[in-house]
């Protein structure tokens, strides 16, 4: 079977986004440690989720291993733990922008999907962090929802260095706009770069985060179309 550009950027987009299922794995645990009933309660409801959304990562996972075996670019055993899928996607990032890589397909487009999957899946735990932080006192998510704020905001950086010489112009355009678009929303995310923020305020980010995290899927499945 041929991989095209399109295989790529697929790749990177969700051998990054699998990072949410990982994540999530991480929170649920942390859940556990609490002896509050209510928290017990949404422990049971946060890992039934989880549980439900992982063979979906699974499958993209096989899915990276699939393209990287076509290229016969090496990646460790499929990851089952959070930690081992930390070593995992470096040995992918690794190996997709390598010299297993087609000439003829630029490693601009896994390193552009790459950066989509890690927005997505910062997106969804930050969502996740805000919820847990409104409905539970108990639960001070502040420092890790500021964390995050900031990994966002840096991450225009992150793309700006990426090498587009050979990437087509056309391709481009659609790769640059959907940036712009995302960029243009999460810069509203400095507003809210605050030690502690008020109900309202975390509602209102909340519809915020929700809004880009469809934009972000949306224009990753519309890049690869166009691919």
């Amino acid at each position: 079977m041929d991989y095209s550009i399109k295989d790529i950027f697929l790749a990177g987009y969700v051998s990054a986004q699998a990072g949410t299922y990982f994540n999530q794995v991480i929170m649920v645990t942390e859940l556990a440690e609490y002896d509050d009933e209510n928290v017990i309660e949404e422990y049971a409801s946060l890992f039934k989720k989880v549980k439900e959304s992982g063979k979906l990562y699974v499958d993209n996972i096989k899915y990276v291993a699939q393209v990287a075996n076509k290229h016969r670019i090496p990646l460790p055993d499929l990851p089952k733990h959070p930690e081992q899928y930390f070593k995992w996607i470096k040995a992918v990032q690794l190996g997709f922008s390598g010299e297993r890589m087609p000439e003829e397909i630029s490693p601009a487009y896994f390193t552009h999907a790459s950066h989509l999957g890690d927005l997505t899946t910062s997106l969804y735990i930050l969502d996740n962090y805000i919820y847990l932080h409104q409905k539970f006192g108990a639960l001070d998510y502040s420092e890790s929802i500021k964390t995050l704020l900031d990994d966002i905001l840096k991450l225009r950086a992150d793309v700006d260095q990426v090498n587009n010489d050979s990437v087509t112009p056309k391709n481009q355009k659609t790769i640059d706009e959907g940036w712009k678009t995302l960029f243009d929303m999460a810069g509203q995310f400095a507003e809210f770069r605050k030690e502690e923020l008020r109900q309202e305020e975390l509602e209102e980010l909340g519809e915020l985060v929700n809004q880009l995290i469809d934009k972000s899927s949306s224009y990753a499945h519309k890049i690869a179309e166009k691919l």
